[in-house]
């Protein structure tokens, strides 16, 4: 038995003509499927060969991880307003050094920050990050005395802290996972070069090595396409327009792809 590939859209699509109904059955698939086959319209099944199989896991571990840094941040922001509600710098901020230093001796709670006092908090801060601004400094700690005044339950903050140190625990784990993806791509893309020397090179100030592995991962090796235009097409970045009669819409990408 040979078989071969169709696109589930190309189905769904062809499905309509075949039986000018939009009903979806059983028995109509396969026979819509066979047609699309003798047609050729079918996909080419690739086995692609190392590192281009483990650029392409190590890519997925890299998206999904990214996606849970996101989640992350939106949670850590959301607990951060509720216990810290006059706190008044971004996400990326709790980032820097100067935030990792405010999570580490704070936990980012103002209740903690004003016991300590002012010239407490900022010799403690400076003994952490030697180079951080009084004016940030002076800025988060007004900031803290303003949230206190608030006068939550003890009870209710030290609850919000947990919160926020498990927030910030997720952050710190799923932040290493795309540091370790990236490393592992990066050694893959050499590899891969080693392989195909016709792979580009990274470009300083234009595309590094992670962001071109990236894109290998999803492209698999060049010598598979005979043209740019299948590339383009691959990739969702071919032109679509739309045009009938007198009516001329705009040319977009497709975004069909990988």
């Amino acid at each position: 038995m040979h078989t071969r590939l169709v696109s589930a859209e190309s189905v769904s699509k062809m499905r309509i003509i075949e039986t000018n109904d939009t009903g979806k059955t059983d028995i109509k698939d396969p026979h819509v499927i066979h047609t699309l086959a003798s047609m050729d319209k079918t996909l080419k099944h690739r086995v692609l060969p190392e590192p281009y199989s483990l650029l392409r896991q190590w890519n997925k571990i890299y998206d999904k991880a990214d996606k849970e840094v996101i989640k992350a941040k939106a949670s850590f922001h959301t607990i951060l307003k509720g216990l810290f509600p006059d706190f008044n710098k971004t996400t990326d901020f709790i980032l820097s050094n100067s935030g990792r230093a405010l999570m580490k001796k704070y936990q980012c709670n103002p209740y903690r920050i004003v016991r300590s006092g002012r010239c407490r908090f900022e010799n403690v801060m400076k003994n952490h990050v030697p180079r951080i601004r009084n004016l940030t400094l002076d800025d988060i700690f007004d900031s803290a005395q303003a949230s206190v005044l608030n006068k939550q339950s003890p009870r209710k903050v030290d609850i919000l802290e947990i919160e926020l140190i498990h927030c910030w625990q997720d952050l710190m784990l799923f932040l290493k996972r795309k540091d370790q993806a990236e490393t592992a791509m990066v050694k893959l893309y050499n590899e891969a070069r080693c392989l195909d020397p016709k792979l580009p090179e990274p470009v300083k100030g234009i595309i590094t090595a992670f962001h071109l592995s990236r894109i290998i991962a999803e492209t698999g090796p060049l010598s598979d396409f005979k043209h740019r235009r299948k590339l383009m097409r691959y990739a969702g970045l071919n032109l679509c327009e739309r045009q009938s009669g007198d009516y001329r819409g705009k040319t977009k990408i497709s975004k069909k792809g990988h």
